[in-house]
Order: structure tokens, then sequence, then C-alpha cells
């Protein structure tokens, strides 16, 4: 092994490898300094399945690592919790804050991986130590701190030589700085973009040498820590930033256990920009993300295909995921096509703005994106307008129905708690909620005030409180309520005019709940297109045993077909060549059908297509001559329902 080992520990995603760890692994060998990477977050998931004392369907497996990898409030981290980085009070009332939220069955697992985390922990140090590294460094990102803070404690108590460094979101802003003061056996903090500090800084180390002074580093001189500030605009080109190397964690996963099982679930990350172009013109009041800088640049589209084509090639990997915060709209140019060209059968993930243009989506769907982050996070435009998202109701609701269209799975949540937002948004949600069930529901959750966001930089101007760090911290880190305020990520805060969100939000929460179910059940709502008609099979409520049948034709047909991408009622009504009073009795009938969404004078059809309507069709018809009109028939004439 090599005298530089990176690490990844649990509870990082088991199915792909880090992307931190392969980029400064790529990074360092680049340099010339020879470096092994270790996903010890593979062995944990080996130790538990050899050691575990579970039996049968209580026994420990690869859905229970995902459960606790996605679960916030910190039971990641509970599961590592040792002193002297967790008080021992801390540790028995945070298991007794999970008896009363989780199953008897569950507390056994979480009870099993907390008995066996030191032993897990030992076996790591035992491995790492008899390589004799000079050099051990840590990504840390979410629940990561404690199983990280807690190997590197023991290394550094069997031998005090060895140098760590600790670097990832967890250590951005102050969070790193109070991270080393608070446990001092870290030896370098490495905030912001390791790629142009790392090769210099590792040299040094290796060498004996104090870390030369570089942005963003924290470290130790004559027992006074050093905090060097990031300096304004730093950001590291991007065609600058390798291709991550995953060489050693492919390896590591040949001699799991659980490869196979694995394999269905897995993928490779890259990165092909940083920053957020959006948040360079509206930051989004509550997002965190992108503490370091906001600027964003991007690779150019010759390096990424380069890189998805190596990665896959190389790995052997077809579904590839951006780490982007949003997609560089430039791509579309050159870098989608080019994709699409490839005729290769990728699957990709990207997080996109919701405004996207059908063509746009059609064009990512050409490539092999099969799934988007849309940054959806109401369906509330006065809520909307709180976030500064720069979007609407209307146009979320549309992406959403394209994806349906197009074989894209939109990953999307409804957050409420907002500052300020109507209480009256909810229930018109709620009401709008049962017209949607043939579409992807959403995830739902409270607002959380994060470091970095606005919410957490100026509350005051938001009208909340930050009451301290969330009350989580406190009983993980055995340190002073004023530094557990500076490690922490997560905020605890209230109101400034006293609200309630049990007072208001609970009728979009059993909304949503319907919904899903609905959705599970099969729900559907698709139109066909005939010969001056549109057929319409509604059976968006699978829990009544019908499937009603609506035929529309004429003027109707028209209409509807007007708004199928989403229009204004004035290019309906220049589209149909329907006077403004016919367009809108038709689209009242309509409406009162649960069959089109307004927003002031916006209309979107919430039918989904059975055969894809291309984008350049509905152009195409928007400038074509006006239809002849035929009479208006009403709905109620061709409508049936079956058992």
């Amino acid at each position: 092994m090599a005298d530089v080992v990176l690490v990844t520990m649990p509870w990082d995603i088991l199915g792909s490898p880090s992307l931190a760890l392969g980029t400064l692994h790529q990074v360092l060998l680049d340099a010339g300094i020879p470096v092994a990477s270790r996903s010890l977050k593979l062995r944990w998931m080996e130790y538990l399945l050899r050691h575990q004392e579970l039996e049968g369907a209580d026994r420990i497996a690869l859905a229970d690592y995902a459960v606790v990898a996605c679960a916030g409030g910190g039971l990641g981290d509970w599961v590592f919790a040792e002193p002297p980085i967790a008080p021992r009070a801390g540790i028995a009332e945070y298991r007794a804050c999970l008896a009363d939220r989780r199953s008897p069955d569950w507390l056994r697992k979480l009870d099993e991986m907390r008995r066996l985390a030191p032993g897990f922990l030992d076996e790591c140090a035992a491995t790492l130590l008899a390589a004799r590294p000079r050099v051990v460094g840590f990504t840390t990102t979410f629940c990561q701190n404690l199983a990280s803070l807690a190997l590197a404690r023991r290394l550094k108590d069997a031998d005090p030589t060895i140098r760590i460094v600790f670097g990832g979101s967890n250590c951005e802003g102050p969070m790193g700085a109070e991270l080393q003061r608070s446990f001092p056996w870290i030896d370098v903090v490495v905030r912001g973009e390791g790629e142009a500090v790392v090769p210099d800084l590792v040299r040094a180390l290796r060498a004996g040498e104090p870390p030369p002074p570089a942005p963003g580093l924290c470290y130790f001189e004559d027992g006074r820590q050093v905090v060097i500030p990031n300096l304004d605009g730093m950001a590291v080109p991007m065609d600058a930033v390798p291709a991550p190397n995953y060489d050693d964690y492919f390896a590591e996963l040949a001699t799991c256990s659980f490869r196979d099982a694995l394999r269905s679930s897995m993928f490779v990350s890259y990165e092909s920009a940083r920053g957020c172009w959006w948040g360079e013109i509206s930051h989004c009041t509550f997002c965190g993300l992108n503490g370091a800088n906001m600027a964003f640049r991007s690779k150019s589209a010759d390096r990424v295909l380069e890189e998805i084509v190596e990665l896959a090639q190389r790995y052997r990997v077809l579904d590839l995921h951006a780490v982007d915060n949003i997609l560089d709209h430039r791509y579309f140019d050159e870098l989608i096509p080019a994709i699409t060209k490839l005729g290769l059968d990728l699957h990709l993930y990207y997080e996109v703005k919701s405004n996207l243009k059908k063509a746009q989506l059609e064009a990512l769907r050409g490539a092999g994106v099969r799934k988007i982050q849309p940054g959806i996070e109401s369906l509330s435009t006065p809520i909307l307008r709180l976030m500064k998202k720069g979007v609407t109701a209307w146009q979320n609701l549309r992406l959403i129905k394209w994806c349906k269209e197009l074989g894209i799975e939109p990953d999307w949540n409804i957050i409420y708690g907002f500052p300020g937002e109507p209480e009256s948004a909810y229930h018109d949600m709620a009401e709008l909620m049962p017209m949607l069930h043939h579409l992807r529901p959403p995830s739902v959750g409270p607002l959380g005030v994060h470091r970095f966001s606005p919410y957490q930089r100026d509350p005051g101007a938001y009208g909340i409180e930050i009451a301290g760090s969330a009350a989580y911290y406190r009983l993980l880190y055995d340190v002073a309520p004023p530094a557990l305020v500076e490690l922490a990520y997560d905020f605890d805060y209230r109101y400034r005019d006293g609200r309630s969100t049990d007072d208001y939000v609970p009728v979009c929460i059993e909304a949503i709940e319907r919904w899903r179910a609905a959705h599970a059940a099969g729900a559907s709502l698709v139109a066909r297109r005939g010969p001056g008609f549109v057929h319409i099979r509604d059976a968006r409520d699978p829990s009544a045993g019908t499937v009603t049948d609506l035929l529309l034709e004429g003027e109707e047909a028209d209409v509807y077909l007007a708004c199928d991408d989403g229009a204004r009622l004035a290019a309906i009504c220049r589209q149909t060549g329907c006077s403004t009073a016919t367009v809108l009795g038709v689209l009242d009938k309509l409406l009162a059908e649960g069959l089109v969404f307004r927003e002031g004078d916006h209309f979107l059809g919430l039918a989904v297509p059975a055969r894809p309507r291309p984008a350049a069709a509905v152009a195409d018809e928007a400038d074509a001559p006006a239809r002849r009109r035929l009479s208006l028939l009403p709905i109620s004439a061709s409508r049936s329902s079956t058992v």
C-alpha cells in the first residue's frame, strides 16, 4: 500500500465510488505521488454481514444500509458515536428518542450496528496501520463525521507520526476550523476545493514538514491553530480537474460477498460543472450548497464526453450520475447531441432547472438521461416566489407531465414551512393533487435551515430566528454549545410570527399520501388522438374501481390539444381560431373535469399522450392555419364508466 491513503467511511453510498476520493486520487497520481484509496463503507457492510448475530428477517441487509445512509437527524453518526467524541449521556438519550420513533425490529438492527461498530473500527485501524502510512486523508460529508473521527483517533493514538487530513463538505467554512479545534488529532483540514492545494500539502506532510500556507487550510503551528481564509473568487478551472480514478473501489468491490446484489443499483459519478448559474442570479433562500464558491463554471463538452466514455468503458458501468448542481445550458448545443450520436445505452442523471423547454427535455432523453432532479419544491407560485426559485407552479407541473410522457423520472419534493408562506396555498395544493395521481408523486418534508443558506446567514430578513444548532448535535458531540454552533450544518429555528405548520400543512401531507397510494395502484390519465377527436381514459382513482372514458370532438378537441403542452389563452385562441368566449367556455368544462390545470392565463392539459408528441410538432401547429371549427359537444354526452 502507498504511504498516502485516502479514506471514505460509512455512510457514503455503497453502490457508487466516492467522487471526492476518485478525483483526488488522480490528482495525486498526476503529481507523481503514489496513493491508495480505501472505501471502508464496503468493509463496513461486509463486517455487518459477517459478524451480526441477528437471524432471519431481522438480519441487516443492503437495504438497511441505504436507509441509514439517507436518514437525517444524525442517525448514521450515532451508530459510530463513542466517547470522547460523543457524550455518554447523549448516546443513551439519542437511543431513547429512537425508541419513540422506530419500530422494535429497526431498533434491534440499529443496536446491532452500534454493537459491531467498535470492532469494525479496530479492524480498520489495524489494517491501515500494518501498511505504515505517512498521511491518511478522510473525506466527510453528511453523516460521515463520527466514523471518520473515531477511526482517525485510533490511528493517531497508535502512531502519533501519522498525519491526519480531513476534507469534504463537512469541513466547509467555520465547520472545518471547529472540527479541528474540538478534535485536535486532526492535523490539517482542507476547506474548499482541494485540487490546487492537496499535492503540495501531501508532499510536505510526507517529508515531515509543516503544511505550506494555502487558502482554506487549517493546521496547528507551535500549538496554535492557523486558519487561512479562502480567497474570494478562488476557483479551480474545471478543465484542470481530472476524470476520477475508481480503480481501488472496484478492486475492493470485487472481494465483497454482496457485489452481485449491488450491481443492479450501481452507478459512477462524474463532474462537469461546479457552482450554480441560477444561484449567481438569485440565491434560493433555503439552499446551503456552494458555501465555498457559488461561481458557475463547467468543463468543455469534449472533456465531458471523453470522461463519460472513459468511465463507462473502464468500469463497465452504463449508469452515470452528474453531480453538478445545475446543468450548463450550453451543453444542449454540443455535449447532449454528441452523447446521442454515440448510440450507447447510457442511463444518465442530471440536476436541471424546471423551466426547461420540451425540446430540451427530448434532447436529454435522446442522450440517455433517464432521471433528473429538477429542483421542484412546491406547486404553489406564491411559495416559489418566497424561495426565489424563478419558476411558477405551472412550469413545475408541466415538466412533471413531460417527464411522464417522455419516460424520464423526476426526483422532486414538497418542502413546507417557508417563513411568510400563505396557509391557503396548502389547501390549494391539496385540492389540486387528486387531478395529478397519474404523475410521479413527490416526497415531502419540513424546511431545514442549513449553513450558507440565506435563511441561515440573515434569518431576521426572512422572519425567522435561529435557536441554535439542531438538537441532535448535542447528543453526538461532547463540546460546548458555542462549538456546536460552529460544527453544525443544520439549525433549529422559530418563526417570528409564531406560526405552526401543524395548523395548515397536514391537509396537504394527507393529499400526498393518497397520491402515492393511487400512483402505486396504477393511476393513469391517457389521451389518444384520433381524426378530429381526442379520447381520454381517466383512471386516476384506482380505489374507486372505475374508469371514465371522455370523448372530445371539434372545438373541445382543438382547445384541449392547444394546451396539451401548456399555452396562454391568447395562443389557444390563435391556434384554434375560436373566439375568447368560446375557448373559455370549453376550458371551463375541461377544468370541471380536472383535465386542465389553470394558473392565471396559462393552461396545461393534464392527460399524458399515449404517444409522445414531439416539441417540433407543437411549434408547427402554433404557426398552422386555424382549424375548421366543429360543433361543441357537451362532455357528459360522451362519458362512460366501467368497473
